[in-house]
């Protein structure tokens, strides 16, 4: 079973939505980090995920409703299930007071590329320098603690007008 990409996620919730207009929103996200204790490496490891959201527009008779429905996902079923409640949300809903035009047909030029992703190897320098630390504050009679995350964040965004959108995010934390 081949996995679907983020783009063919958002493709499959614009084909499957009845609304009068749809947003979704596709955020692939990678994460790798190192966590220690007691001058020692206790956990590192990278993980990936897939979140949808999507939004849901119907005409009303006084304006447009809006619906929503957010979710990880990372198959048609899935999608089609945060589509199936977003449009029910949109149905159910009172016209919304700040409604506005979407804007409309335009495409980035990477919106066909892979999600970008981080791995255990941002930590090629740090990792070797850490376990210096952990030597040196033994010798001390210090305990270290504390954590490194590196995220990075691939967001589609796909909307019934033709506007397909991708953003790429990178971000660090950490705590000592």
């Amino acid at each position: 079973m081949s996995m679907s990409t983020p783009q063919q996620l958002v493709e499959h919730a614009l084909a499957t939505s009845t609304a009068d207009d749809t947003i979704v929103i596709a955020r692939d996200t990678s994460s790798a980090n190192l966590r220690w204790a007691n001058n020692t490496l206790t956990t590192n490891g990278v993980m990936v995920g897939v979140d949808v959201t999507v939004v849901s527009f119907v005409a009303v008779g006084d304006g447009v409703a809006v619906g929503s429905s957010s979710g990880s996902a990372s198959t048609p079923d899935q999608v089609t299930a945060l589509v199936t409640a977003a449009d029910g949300a949109a149905r159910s809903a009172t016209a919304a007071e700040d409604a506005a035009e979407l804007v409309g047909d335009r495409t980035s030029p990477d919106w066909d590329d892979a999600p970008d992703r981080t791995d255990i190897g941002v930590y090629d320098a740090f990792a070797p320098a850490l376990g210096e630390a952990f030597r040196a504050a033994s010798a001390e009679d210090r305990v270290l603690y504390g954590f490194v995350n590196h995220d990075v964040v691939t967001t589609y965004l796909g909307s019934s007008g033709g506007l397909r959108l991708r953003h790429v995010q990178p971000t660090g934390h950490y705590a000592c």
